[in-house]
């Protein structure tokens, strides 16, 4: 699967759409043909936002501030190198949870199976049904990664500043550690 392109391929929705279907930015991916664009094998992780407002982009700023290419944000359409390990990204909502699920459900058995951070929207426990859908995707993905609310983000414009402080930068230590476990456990090392 190595040099293998991804991307997403688009189409008219199955007859049977379920209740919560992906909007049409966050589509099923799956390998392209021979003329698509094959990325160098670059180690490191993919983001995909599974609804508007995920925290995808605020995540990769926060998890390559220098700009590395360590950490991607997917968009619709850009191909993906295969040796990056696919992130799924969704708010700790109802909502967001069950826009993950129908992500984790499409997902093509022939790719590797992405990992799933939750981005807290609050500052307090999950709701019930949010814990309960985290459960049943654990079996589904590679790993369930929790991200808590981080409520300087509030006061900036850029996400990397907040590195600056403690709490925020030990918070998103602790991800990235996760992270790169997630990394070594694929690669085999």
């Amino acid at each position: 699967m190595k040099g293998t392109a991804i991307a997403a391929v688009p189409g008219p929705r199955p007859a049977t759409t379920p209740v919560c279907a992906p909007r049409p930015h966050a589509p099923a991916i799956a390998p392209t043909g021979r003329n698509a664009q094959v990325l160098p094998a670059k180690p490191g992780l993919v983001l995909f936002g599974v609804h508007g407002g995920a925290g995808t982009s605020t995540l990769v700023r926060l998890l390559d501030p220098g700009y590395s290419g360590r950490v991607v944000e997917w968009r619709y359409g850009m191909p993906v190198d295969a040796a990056r390990v696919p992130v799924l990204v969704a708010r700790s909502t109802a909502a967001g949870l069950a826009a993950a699920a129908v992500w984790v459900t499409r997902w093509r058995p022939d790719l590797r199976r992405p990992a799933l951070m939750v981005v807290a929207d609050v500052p307090f426990r999950v709701p019930p049904l949010v814990r309960y859908r985290q459960r049943a995707l654990a079996s589904r993905v590679t790993a369930v990664i929790d991200v808590p609310y981080l409520y300087p983000l509030r006061h900036l414009d850029d996400p990397a500043q907040a590195l600056r402080q403690r709490k925020v930068a030990a918070a998103v230590e602790r991800v990235r550690r996760q992270l790169d476990q997630l990394s070594a456990s694929v690669s085999g090392g």
